[in-house]
């Protein structure tokens, strides 16, 4: 697990959020005069918004699971580089002008150094 990916998976979650609420201002104001509750449903704007600002804290979620791995000295699993791969892929090809590509470096960071091994004896 290379040194940088929590702070590299922090700042892809910042700057994803900050892109979300930018562009989507509109929206976000859409759905606070609609009051909030059920203000989404069926605006496909107002969701596309939504999920985009909830990739971002999910993002952070992970990025924050993955500091917390690294400071406890625990390897991360092998298969997390190959999801982020997973979903770099198809996201890139159907929009390949996006920061899906930011899922590359992601992905290459947290697989695991030969020298890494975990608990269990397996990577």
């Amino acid at each position: 697990m290379k040194k940088y990916l929590s702070e590299f998976i922090f700042g892809t979650a910042l700057l994803h959020t900050v892109v979300g609420l930018l562009l989507g201002w509109e929206q976000i104001r859409a759905i606070a005069s609609g009051g909030f509750f059920n203000a989404i449903d069926p605006h496909f704007d107002r969701m596309a918004i939504f999920w985009f600002l909830s990739y971002g804290f999910l993002l952070c979620v992970i990025g924050g699971i993955v500091r917390v791995m690294q400071q406890s000295a625990v390897p991360l699993p092998s298969w997390l580089s190959w999801v982020f791969w997973a979903m770099a892929i198809p996201s890139v090809i159907l929009m390949p002008v996006s920061g899906f590509w930011l899922l590359f470096p992601i992905g290459w960071l947290a697989y695991p150094d030969r020298t890494e091994v975990s608990v269990s004896g397996a990577i």
